[in-house]
C-alpha cells in the first residue's frame, strides 16, 4: 500500500508546488507548466520524496522511534540536496540571491511533500482501522498538517513579491534632509541586483505604472494614485519588479531622473521648490 501512497503523494505535492511557484512568478503558460512538471518537478518529488521517506523509515527502525521534528529535519536537508537548480547556480555563480531563493523553494517543496504524506498516511490508517473513535484525533492532527501546508503556500506566494526597501528609503531621506545636496547617485546606495529603475510622481495610478514598466507590479504603491507627498522608485531585474522604495517629498521636494535609470546612469536630481 505504501508505494501507492508514495506515488499519490508525489503527484499531489508536486502539482501543488508547481502551480504555487508559477502563480508566484506570474507565469501562466499551462503547456510550459505541464512540461516543467512532467520533466522535472514530478520526477524530483517522486524520487527525492520516496528516497527521503525510505531514509526516515530506516532511522525509525534503527532507533525504534523517530518523532516529528527529526523527520522534519531530514526532509529539510533533502529539500536542499535535491535542489538541482540551487546547486547548479551555486557552482556557476557562487552564492547569490538566486541560490537563496532556489533553496527556500526546495525546502518549501519538501515540507509540502512531508505534511501531505502525514495527512494521507493518517487518512489511510483511519480508513483501514474503521475506528470512529479516532476521528477527532485524526481531524485534529490533519488540521495541523493542513495549517502548516497553508502557511508554506502563503510563504511561497509571498516569496517572489516585490519587497519594500525601507533601508534605502531612510538613506535617501537623510540625503534630502541635507539641503546642500542637489543630486545623488542611486547605484552605490543599493545592495541588491537590478538593471533598471523608474521614478513615479504623485497621482500616478497602478495602471500607468505597469504600462510604463512593461510588466505587472505586485508591490505596494503607498497610495501614490491619490497622494501628492510621495514619489515611488521601482527597481527591475531581468524584466521583473524586485524592490521598490516610497520616497517622502519632505514638504516641497521633487525627484527627477532619466525615465530608464540604470546602474551606470543612475543620477537622480533633488529639486527644491523653496
Amino acid at each position: 500500500m505504501k508505494p501507492i501512497l508514495w506515488i499519490i503523494n508525489g503527484i499531489i505535492s508536486s502539482l501543488i508546488f508547481i502551480f504555487l511557484v508559477s502563480f508566484s512568478f506570474n507565469f501562466f503558460d499551462m503547456f510550459m507548466i505541464l512540461i516543467l512538471w512532467v520533466m522535472f518537478v514530478l520526477p524530483v518529488f517522486l524520487i527525492g520524496g520516496s528516497t527521503t521517506l525510505a531514509v526516515v523509515f530506516y532511522l525509525q527502525k534503527k532507533y525504534q522511534s523517530m518523532s516529528y521534528f527529526p523527520s522534519l529535519i531530514v526532509f529539510i536537508f533533502s529539500g536542499i540536496i535535491c535542489n538541482v537548480f540551487a546547486l547548479l547556480d551555486l557552482a556557476r555563480n557562487g552564492w547569490n540571491e538566486g541560490v537563496l531563493q532556489y533553496l527556500i523553494l526546495g525546502i518549501a517543496g519538501s515540507l509540502i511533500y512531508f505534511h501531505m504524506w502525514l495527512l494521507l498516511n493518517k487518512a489511510t490508517a483511519l480508513i483501514k482501522a474503521k475506528l470512529p473513535m479516532n476521528k477527532i484525533n485524526f481531524l485534529w492532527k490533519s488540521g495541523i498538517n493542513v495549517f502548516i501546508v497553508v502557511v508554506i503556500i502563503a510563504f511561497i506566494l509571498n516569496l517572489n513579491r516585490a519587497q519594500e526597501n525601507m533601508k534605502l528609503e531612510q538613506v535617501i531621506h537623510s540625503i534630502v534632509e541635507d539641503k546642500n545636496n542637489s543630486q545623488f547617485n542611486l547605484n552605490p546606495l543599493t545592495d541588491f541586483s537590478w538593471d533598471k529603475a523608474q521614478l513615479f510622481g504623485p497621482y500616478t495610478t497602478k495602471e500607468i505604472i505597469e504600462e510604463s514598466l512593461g510588466v505587472s507590479y505586485d508591490g505596494q504603491t503607498g497610495g501614490i494614485d491619490y497622494r501628492e507627498d510621495i514619489f515611488l522608485l521601482v527597481f527591475l531585474h531581468e524584466d521583473k519588479v524586485v524592490q521598490y522604495a516610497i520616497l517622502d517629498r519632505q514638504g516641497a521636494v521633487n525627484f527627477s531622473g532619466k525615465k530608464a535609470i540604470t546602474p551606470s546612469d543612475d543620477l537622480i536630481k533633488i529639486e527644491r521648490t523653496h
